[in-house]
């Protein structure tokens, strides 16, 4: 976008250089003509006085009527590609007009196919630049059967010259096309991807929505049969079981469906004062089960009892949770801790375990969304590595930092950094 947004306005400025050089030349041209008429002999050099004196009569009523009354009332390319031939046409006359192919104003003729190139495109250029070419083509001829010496090879040298300038140009303006065209296919496609990935997003939130209450009322009528039902053993481990999936279900579900919301710019947070020691007790509490069945061990020591910060409570407190569910997942059997501090201005949370660890390699991509290392999928197979990307993309929407040092087969310590109220 921003690069598209250059080039537009450097073509802009490059369009404005020129009307501000036409704007010049028309000045010079009733500038000439006025001298001419009062200062005849400044200009010893005009062959032909009179075809001289017309062209400058020409152009500038030609300019004024255009200028004045053609162009503002149009935008087709033709009517700015009469213009730039009349240029043409009028350039090549003076050079006539001013001792033909021996006239030191040759050089102008660039002009009208620089113009031209900017004003509509390379094969106008091109266009113009024949127009030119075949002009000198047959002055050169009238030059040289009218018996001037060396007028045929200086011809030729004006054709050759134009000719390689008109190629160039031509390159140019092709480039700058292809650029802008290839620019605007890159745009056209990122944008078909966001569709893409919007629709994605889309329908993962609502078949993530539709799966987690059905699930949620299959626990429930298992809870509900364990409670009512006299059970073996056999059976009631059986619904215990299929109650722990169910969680890990709903686990994934719930991740799947916070994932897409928290990627859109719309995104809302409700912000408040939020009591950490609170906030991180509440969530042991509701890992307490897993913690049990994984048989680890969850310490909260120390918690700072009125370290507040600003955020949304629900989603901080799946940022939160993901990370302390993450350490006893991957800690079996092991010891996590809990902690928080304030430093400065912010809320400090760690959370320690003493399980696998993070290999080297997979440092760097631990944040990814859909990552998983290889060692955590040969232990929790079923899992989505989702979690800490969504931990993150919270913690850093609500102006925190998260980061993690870690040594494998000893442990991995998360920090993370959340402004106080």
């Amino acid at each position: 976008m921003e690069t598209v947004g250059k080039t537009a306005l450097g073509k802009v400025r490059l369009k404005n250089f020129f009307m501000v050089v036409r704007f010049f030349a028309f000045s010079a041209v009733i500038f000439v003509a006025l001298l001419f008429i009062f200062k005849t002999e400044l200009f010893p050099f005009i062959v032909h006085r009179g075809l001289f004196l017309s062209l400058l009569a020409a152009i500038t009523i030609f300019s004024v009527i255009f200028y004045a009354f053609i162009a503002p009332r149009t935008t087709k390319k033709s009517t700015l590609y009469i213009n730039n031939i009349a240029w043409a046409a009028f350039l090549a006359a003076i050079i006539y007009s001013t001792g033909g192919i021996w006239s030191p104003w040759s050089i102008v003729l660039i002009f009208p196919i620089i113009t031209t190139a900017f004003d509509l495109e390379a094969a106008a250029a091109v266009a113009i630049g024949i127009i030119l070419i075949a002009f000198i083509g047959i002055l050169t001829i009238f030059e040289y059967i009218g018996g001037v010496t060396g007028a045929l090879s200086l011809g030729f040298f004006h054709i050759f010259y134009l000719g390689i300038y008109t190629f160039y140009i031509n390159r140019i303006i092709r480039e700058t096309l292809l650029q802008k065209y290839e620019k605007e296919e890159t745009k056209r496609k990122y944008g078909e991807l966001l569709e893409i990935d919007r629709a994605k997003s889309d329908f993962i939130a609502i078949t993530s929505h539709q799966l987690r209450t059905p699930l949620t009322e299959v626990k429930w009528a298992l809870s509900s049969i364990e409670e009512k039902q006299k059970l073996s053993a056999e059976a009631h481990s059986n619904i215990e079981k299929s109650k722990a999936s169910i969680d890990r279900l709903v686990n994934i579900v719930n991740k799947m469906l916070v994932a897409p919301s928290l990627e859109r710019p719309e995104a809302i947070f409700k912000k408040e004062a939020v009591y950490v020691k609170k906030l991180i007790e509440e969530i042991a509490e509701e890992l307490a089960g897993f913690a049990k069945g994984k048989n680890v061990e969850v310490a909260l020591v120390p918690l700072q009892s009125d370290l507040a910060i600003r955020a949304d409570r629900e989603k901080i407190k799946i940022a939160l949770g993901n990370i302390i569910d993450n350490a006893i997942r991957y800690s079996p059997g092991k010891r996590v801790t809990v902690s928080s501090r304030k430093e400065g201005n912010e809320a400090i949370i760690t959370v320690e375990d003493t399980g696998m660890g993070i290999s080297p390699q997979d440092k760097d991509r631990i944040f990814t969304k859909f990552f998983r290392g290889k060692n955590a999928a040969l232990l929790e197979p079923n899992e989505t590595g989702i979690g800490l990307f969504i931990s993150k993309t919270i913690v850093d929407k609500h102006g925190g930092t998260i980061s993690f040092v870690s040594t494998l087969d000893q442990g991995t310590t998360f920090t993370v950094s959340l402004p106080i109220t």
